[in-house]
């Protein structure tokens, strides 16, 4: 076969590309989980013998079997998207997204203690579809998110609140098309994206029973709620039936908003959930709270303590969503409710987040925290809307405030989601 002068995938004009490396991993990342495990065992050790291990172990033969340490190597999880847009932000530690069907090879225990076949794998996702309160609409084959292997893996991550339903709202187009909200980034700027909780507070698009499942099987959980915005469309019969038969780990956002609505029906709408709640003390209880013009966080964050308090024990594990309160706000809540963690987003780097603020989030204990991208809200430096692959930019504000390396908050905080969301 005559040498071309110029080597192309597509189609195929050579056999000698698939030899290239990175054409290797594009072709392993086609693989499904079992065929990866067939692949691997073509080439394995029993199979296999390495010439040079075997003189090193005739050199020690007399040490024990286990005297050499296993070198344990990391594989990080990279999206493509189809577009080809590349980012130049440096700051941009974040996952891509592509829209292509695909499957991922084995990835390490997402934390230790979890056999590979528990750990995260979102590379088989179903993007959902935009849903009324009782069937989705088909628009299109649903496409589903690719992870490519690049060497090597450093870090894990989770985003603990994103708005699936609002996301694709803004931006126009179906949950299907979700892979278009990001951009391409840099190999050395990625984030893998191993986990994610998706918050359903509109009435008007909670998603079905099946869509739930779906995700769940994929580490993308549940919480289902009612925002204080949205407390007109309430329907607590249904929420309770919702909480007792679908998949859903919490109940959220729940809470008051002193900028929406009327605050005597979000009162009674809170309070009608939280007792829900309370037989149902399995799930995690996710809340907003935001004063109004006239009122302080201080003064927010107390009542809506008192209200819990009235209802709930100790025990109660809980979310306080997009915190803005300062150190003495963290000692009411974890004084009382010692399950509780407090979330952060890119608010944290707006000028009106207060020094009190900071000061609350520099001295909160690194297991009390929780990274979110609160999608579509908060976006980076440059961007129009936010999305879960950001969740590295939020790491790395959160650490400018705390003094830690933003590797550092994602592997924490990711233990934190664990425990929270996954235990």
């Amino acid at each position: 076969m005559p040498v071309p002068e110029v080597f192309r995938c597509v189609p195929l004009n050579s056999p000698g590309v698939i030899f290239q490396y990175r054409i290797m991993l594009e072709v392993m990342s086609l693989l499904t989980l079992e065929q990866h495990k067939e692949f691997l065992a073509h080439f394995s050790s029993e199979q296999w013998s390495d010439p040079v291990q075997e003189g090193m172990e005739a050199d020690v033969s007399s040490t024990s079997a286990d005297g050499s340490p296993d070198e344990e190597v990391g594989v990080e999880k990279r999206i493509e998207e189809e577009d080809g847009d590349s980012s130049t932000s440096a700051d941009a530690h974040k996952a891509v997204i592509a829209s292509e069907s695909s499957s991922t090879s084995p990835r390490r225990p997402w934390l230790s203690g979890r056999s590979s076949e528990e750990s995260v794998n979102m590379s088989d996702m179903e993007v959902v579809d935009e849903v009324d309160a009782e069937e989705p609409v088909v628009r299109e084959a649903p496409r589903r998110v690719r992870f490519t292997p690049v060497f090597p893996f450093n870090f894990y991550s989770v985003d603990s609140h994103f708005h699936l339903d609002r996301l694709c709202a803004r931006i126009g187009i179906s949950p299907v098309n979700f892979a278009k909200t990001v951009r391409r980034v840099r190999p050395e700027e990625n984030v893998g994206l191993d986990g994610a909780v998706a918050v359903w507070c509109d009435p008007s698009t909670y998603p079905t029973k099946r869509q739930v499942s779906q995700l769940r099987k994929n580490k993308v959980v549940s919480v289902i709620g009612i925002h204080p915005g949205k407390v007109i469309e309430v329907d607590v019969e249904r929420l309770a039936t919702m909480l007792d038969s679908y998949e859903v780990v919490g109940l959220g956002e729940v809470g008051l908003d002193g900028t929406k609505g009327d605050p005597e029906l979000q009162r009674r709408t809170l309070d009608e959930a939280l007792v829900l709640l309370k037989a149902r003390p399995r799930l995690v209880l996710v809340l907003h709270c935001r004063p109004g013009p006239r009122e302080s966080f201080m003064s927010a964050y107390y009542e809506l303590f008192y209200r819990c308090k009235g209802i709930h024990s100790p025990e109660q594990r809980i979310h306080l969503h997009c915190f803005n309160g300062s150190l003495e706000e963290v000692s009411l809540w974890l004084g009382y409710f010692p399950n509780t963690y407090f979330g952060y987003s890119l608010m944290v780097a707006r000028r009106d987040f207060s020094e009190s603020s900071k000061m609350s989030l520099r001295r909160i204990d690194g297991g009390r925290l929780l990274l979110e991208s609160d999608a579509p809200y908060f976006p980076a430096a440059g961007e129009e809307l936010s999305s879960p692959s950001f969740i590295g930019v939020t790491a790395q504000e959160v650490a400018k405030i705390r003094g830690c390396s933003w590797r550092v908050m994602l592997q924490q905080t990711a233990e934190n989601d664990q425990q929270l969301y996954w235990g």
